[in-house]
């Protein structure tokens, strides 16, 4: 099937920028024409093209456009976004792109597109996904809601604006108004359930695909090697904790010094941490050992530090089905969390790793050091990530949902 897909985001890097581009990569592989759109390009692939803003406007203005931070006391929302649903990008551009399109993916696009064109898009027949890298889409901005369920029924009374800010409340009421006809593809079942309830999801078919890893780049390594490559004690328990950034507050970084006084109290015995991710020098100050990476870019290193760890440690609050989990099991690495959002699709306790009730520190930290102990068969993780967790199996989905929305568009026509 002869297929062009335009994929568009805010950036080819990150969490969301990486997925979106692992995905276009593995269509080119099933032999489509994918194009990735994005605001901010660092890649050198000639298929991810920049997108040009409205009058040659800096980029920079992109973020101060498509998102804003509360201004809250509450620590809650502090590292939270809010989109607005407005954007800067060329809308000329974007409708040449629209035009030269079979099917629309859209992917973090809540900066690189408007409320208004995807309205316009929506209205037209075509296809139009859109694969949830968190709730903007469904909300009325915010990424996360930590809980909150304003988004299933009209987002006034925002918990993180003052109370007589009614901005969620009326950007939620103008995606009903403009959005008609939008397939939602959640990556995690907590994910699906959200869009499910949500007032706008409600109105539009959701479906499920899961979120896969690149089988070829993350592998397990010779976890001896790896250990000495990065200097790394052989005779110490290795615990991995990662994210992009360390002071995001729903990355639960803030449970660690917890966490470690639990696990020194432990049965663990002698132990490293080993922490990857921007500012994670900040976490230098705890009470144990720590080796910190830094943001380390270069995905084979990457996988190179999984496979040194006896572990990965998530204590996230609030996620969707983060690469670090999938990355950390393909190489064969068992992952410690709490039982949040998509994490108990891909972590199964007692087969590649262990759930905690949230925001159990003490059950946690029990849970991980039981984990470390059952010496879990880094063989056995490796062949559930390749039975489950494959992206050309996720490809192949992408590819039988656009045939299906094809072909329904098609008779539809006539």
């Amino acid at each position: 099937m002869s297929l062009n897909i335009a994929s568009i985001g805010e950036t080819d890097h990150g969490g969301a920028g990486l997925s979106s581009l692992k995905l276009h990569d593995q269509f080119r592989r099933q032999g489509f024409n994918s194009k990735f759109y994005v605001n901010r390009k660092t890649c050198s692939d000639p298929d991810v093209i920049e997108m040009p803003t409205m009058k040659n406007r800096p980029k920079e203005l992109s973020f101060a456009v498509g998102l804003f931070q509360p201004d809250t006391p509450k620590a809650l929302y502090k590292s939270i976004p809010f989109t607005t649903g407005l954007s800067i990008t060329c809308p000329e551009f974007l409708n040449a792109v629209f035009d030269s399109a079979d099917v629309i993916l859209l992917r973090w696009a809540s900066v690189a597109i408007s409320d208004f064109v995807i309205g316009q898009w929506s209205r037209t027949g075509k296809p139009i996904v859109w694969c949830l890298s968190d709730m903007a889409p469904i909300t009325g901005g915010c990424h996360y809601s930590m809980g909150c369920g304003g988004y299933q029924e009209s987002c006034s009374s925002c918990p993180a604006l003052s109370i007589n800010d009614r901005t969620t409340e009326r950007t939620l009421q103008r995606r009903l108004e403009l959005w008609e006809n939008i397939t939602f593809v959640a990556p995690s079942k907590w994910l699906e359930e959200c869009v499910r309830k949500s007032l706008i999801g409600r109105r539009n078919h959701v479906e499920y695909i899961r979120t896969g890893a690149e089988l070829d780049v993350f592998k397990p390594h010779d976890k001896s090697s790896c250990r000495k490559e990065f200097g790394i004690d052989p005779n110490l328990t290795t615990i991995f904790c990662g994210s992009a950034s360390a002071r995001e507050y729903r990355k639960g970084f803030s449970h660690l010094p917890a966490l470690v006084d639990r696990l020194n109290s432990s049965e663990l015995g002698d132990y490293q941490l080993i922490v990857v991710g921007s500012q994670s020098e900040d976490l230098r100050s705890l009470n144990c050992k720590v080796k910190t990476m830094g943001l380390v870019k270069d995905r084979s290193r990457l996988a190179r530090i999984y496979s040194a760890a006896d572990i990965a440690l998530l204590p996230y609050l609030e996620d969707n089905l983060p690469n670090v989990a999938l990355e950390a099991i393909a190489c064969g690495a068992p992952v410690a969390s709490f039982a949040i959002g998509g994490l108990p699709d891909v972590i199964l306790p007692g087969i590649n790793g262990t759930l905690a009730t949230p925001f159990d520190v003490d059950e946690l930290a029990t849970r991980l050091v039981e984990c470390v102990k059952a010496n879990h068969s880094r063989f056995k993780i490796r062949d559930w990530a390749t039975r489950n967790i494959d992206i050309n199996t996720q490809g192949s989905h992408y590819a039988s949902l656009f045939s299906h929305l094809l072909q329904a568009a098609n008779q539809h026509s006539r």
